[in-house]
Parts: C-alpha cells; sequence; structure tokens
C-alpha cells in the first residue's frame, strides 16, 4: 500500500482514529496526485518535495528526517491534529518514500513503499 491508497483507505476510517488522524494529516502533503511540502516557515506555500529537495547543498540525507518532522509539526497544527505518534508515524512515511541519490539528488518513492497500516 502506498501513501496515496493510505489516504484513500483510511481518510474516513470509522473504526481506527489514528489512522483517520494519520490519513487526514498525509493528505496535507499530496497535491493533484504528487507528494508535496510545505516551504518551512510558510506552510501555505507547497513545493514539490523534488524541488525541495533536489540540490544536495540545500539539505542533507542525514538530515532529511529532521527537516521533515518540523514541516509535518508544522501541517499537523494547521489542521490541529496534537497527537506525536501520528506526527512520527507521518514523518517515517514521508521519509521512506522519498530517496537520496548522488547523480538524481532526491526522487519520490511513494508508489513503490509498502506503507504498512498500523
Amino acid at each position: 500500500m502506498d501513501i496515496f491508497e493510505f489516504i484513500v483507505e483510511n481518510i474516513n476510517n470509522p473504526t481506527c482514529e489514528f489512522n483517520r488522524k494519520l490519513a487526514r494529516l498525509l493528505q496535507t502533503f499530496t497535491l493533484n496526485g504528487n507528494l508535496n511540502v510545505p516551504q518551512a516557515g510558510n506552510p501555505a506555500t507547497r513545493y514539490n518535495v523534488l524541488t525541495y529537495f533536489k540540490k544536495p547543498s540545500r539539505i542533507k540525507s542525514t538530515h532529511l528526517r529532521g527537516v521533515l518532522r518540523v514541516i509535518v509539526s508544522q501541517a499537523a497544527q494547521q489542521i490541529q491534529i496534537n497527537d506525536a505518534c501520528v506526527i512520527s508515524r507521518a514523518t517515517e512515511m514521508l521519509k521512506k518514500a522519498i530517496t537520496f541519490n548522488e547523480r538524481q539528488g532526491y526522487r519520490i518513492l511513494a508508489s513503490h513503499v509498502n506503507m504498512k497500516p498500523i
């Protein structure tokens, strides 16, 4: 199951509040079938993840999780989700969907990553 399938299956999940919150939070990072991240400091402005992380000089792969954590936390505040477990899980799912390659920079792997629901 990729991120998009997870969102569709869980956005209105009546039985699991955790998965419903997680799907709502992940949905804020999707736009027209692509993963997007808000620009840090201005969550209203969205940047495609590929653009945001394209230049290795902008961010090192070791810092990816930290940067995603900040961005995910900002998005969670905007939609009033205060659950630290949901924020951590969303950060991990987004991190798994992004890979770093020296030649190509960061790439989205969302459709190839098995996102196991909880």
